[in-house]
């Protein structure tokens, strides 16, 4: 059975993309689903419901059978203050006291107190050995999550090993929890894993607990030997073994608490039909079914308490939205009137509101469904005919997309409320188009502040901000810089973090800043807020940033370039306001 990797739904591509690797993905964007911690955080396409905190039982359990229903089922301390080789503490404020894309990051009077930025290094398992060449090996790290109190990270750890003499090179991909106290601990490989070569592994995580106290995801190189792990703090890592008579899994979603993980899988009948699946602490794998007459189905997310799972059933180019409720069998939601296919793409963390798209020939709309209003189709009368779906606020009220405008070609953003359907929010002035990036689609919770990207004619320009009170606003960029980019925004909108660099016309920028923007507009250098401060950033420097934010606790984090020693490689870093 093979994992499929270029589907899944984790975070783990961003970090992927940011260290580099080899993979298709990330010709196609430089961060997945939107802010990319915790692992498997609702709110975005494709995520998996909203974080929780205590974990299920491992188990290891044997692929059952389905037939059409489904079957019934204290944190760690905060993160030391103490200074340690692998990062510093010193004031630093970013509190909006500097003026409008002020690239300072405020005055010295304004830098507030005792924040703390660690490097996060790789698992000794990846560290270089006695006599081996430095040039001839890389390794790298990434922050995938962190857990809700902000005081364990999981990320991933890449070795690479340059063969070129005897055919190439060669890669290794281990997950990983840090802490202050332990600094990064191998999460492992699963009992019986045949592994000939521990620094030659592909050991990825998809989704973790708010706690970090549960972690799913794949290992193994290819069938018949990839399997799905979970690992958790009281067992372990476990193999969950492999579904009978497939030829791959995808994995999808998980509850808060990662006692249900949920996925699809492939048959190795010749036609390749799918279907979705579910595995429980208590059940083991299982097959969800199908709509009678249908030939595949697919999950789409877990609400966060596990209880309900959503996908779609259908046969090729007419899908249906289908739920599945703990316990009961597979309900279908009909389809939108007028349209041939309807496929969800994301839901709230309770299930209660889904959004998705729904197409008839060359035209595709997006909806927003609830038990009470059924099927509401989102779109702007005689402008376009081509919508995509971005994200969905926390209480479903708000959807936010992008359509392609049909007098001009390109895509722009729009936003939906229930009081108000559809608006489109236009072009940022100066500007040829805007649109929301289509691998961040960052929001506030309540879906009031969104952030996209503008561009010139070469696709080159600064994020952008928009308010229902102030319209579309420029971020700006960082001096002699020419593009910048938002990753995530804080739940009540007021912080955005992002990058700003240079590009040639249609490249990505390979080397920037990681930044923040305030409430007021200014617009703040990690890396300089940081040498400033007087932290030793080791030759590295902030690359990207993201923000997690948890009972007024602020932390940023990301990935760093190196710059000077170890040039090109990269180190995931956090920094820990007071």
């Amino acid at each position: 059975m093979a994992l499929d990797r270029m589907r899944t739904d984790g975070i783990v591509w961003a970090a992927l993309c940011a260290l580099g690797a080899h993979v298709a993905a990330c010709s196609e964007s430089s961060s997945a689903g939107g802010n990319p911690g915790p692992l498997g955080a609702g709110g975005m396409v494709g995520g998996g419901g909203a974080a929780g905190s205590t974990a299920g039982a491992a188990g290891e359990k044997e692929a059952g059978s389905m037939e059409a229903g489904r079957a019934g089922d204290d944190g760690p301390t905060s993160a030391d203050q103490e200074s340690s080789a692998d990062g510093g503490e010193a004031d630093v404020s970013r509190d909006g006291a500097a003026g409008a894309n002020d690239a300072s990051g405020g005055s010295e009077a304004s830098r507030p107190h005792n924040l703390v930025f660690r490097l996060i290094d790789p698992i000794p398992e990846h560290k270089l050995k006695p006599g081996e060449d430095p040039f001839g090996i890389a390794v790298d790290t990434s922050v995938v999550g962190l857990s809700l109190d902000q005081s364990v990270v999981v990320g991933l750890s890449e070795i690479t090993r340059d063969h070129t003499a005897d055919g190439g090179y060669s890669y290794g991909y281990e997950p990983f929890r840090w802490t202050e106290s332990t600094g990064s601990v191998s999460l492992g490989l699963p009992p019986g894993a045949i592994v000939s070569d521990r620094r030659a592994t592909r050991n990825f995580p998809m989704f973790m607990s708010a706690d970090a106290s549960v972690v799913v995801g794949w290992f193994g190189w290819g069938a018949p030997d990839e399997a799905v792990f979970r690992w958790t703090l009281a067992s372990g890592m476990v193999s969950l073994g492999h579904v009978a008579e497939t030829s791959r899994l995808t994995l999808r979603a998980m509850s808060s608490d990662g006692a249900v993980v949920a996925g699809t899988i492939t048959d190795v009948d010749a036609a390749f039909h799918t279907e979705a699946l579910e595995w429980t602490t208590r059940s083991g794998w299982v097959r969800l079914g199908k709509i009678p007459g249908h030939t595949d189905s697919e999950v789409v997310g877990v609400s966060s308490d596990g209880s309900l799972i959503v996908g779609w059933s259908g046969i090729p180019f007419r899908r249906t939205p289908v739920l599945w409720p703990q316990g009961a069998d597979i309900r279908s939601l009909d389809k939108a009137p007028g349209f041939d296919s309807c496929e969800p793409l994301t839901m709230t963390p309770d299930g209660k509101v889904i959004a998705g798209v729904c197409t008839r020939g060359s035209t595709t709309r997006v909806f927003r469904w609830t038990e009470s209003t059924g099927f509401e189709i989102v779109g702007i009368p005689s402008v376009s005919i081509t919508y995509e779906l971005g994200g969905i606020s926390s209480d479903g009220a708000v959807l936010v997309g992008n359509y392609e405008n049909s007098l001009s070609g390109e895509l722009q953003p729009f936003r939906f409320t229930e009081a108000g359907g559809a608006q489109g929010l236009g072009v940022l002035p100066g500007y040829v188009k805007s649109s929301l990036a289509r691998d961040v689609f960052a929001m506030s919770a309540d879906g009031t502040v969104v952030t996209g990207k503008a561009g010139d004619s070469n696709g080159l320009g600064p994020a952008f901000r928009w308010t229902e009170t102030a319209g579309m606003a420029s971020l700006g960029l960082l001096p002699g810089h020419n593009d910048s980019h938002a990753s995530s925004v804080s739940p009540d909108g007021s912080f955005i973090t992002g990058r700003s660099g240079s590009a040639a016309p249609g490249t990505y920028p390979r080397v920037a800043d990681a930044v923040v923007w305030d409430a007021r507009g200014a617009i703040h250098s990690i890396p300089a807020d940081l040498v400033a401060a007087g932290i030793d950033l080791r030759g590295y420097r902030p690359h990207d940033a993201w923000i997690a934010v948890n009972n007024g606790k602020v932390a940023y984090y990301g990935v760093a370039v190196g710059v000077d020693v170890d040039v090109n490689r990269r180190r995931g870093w956090v920094e820990w306001l007071p």
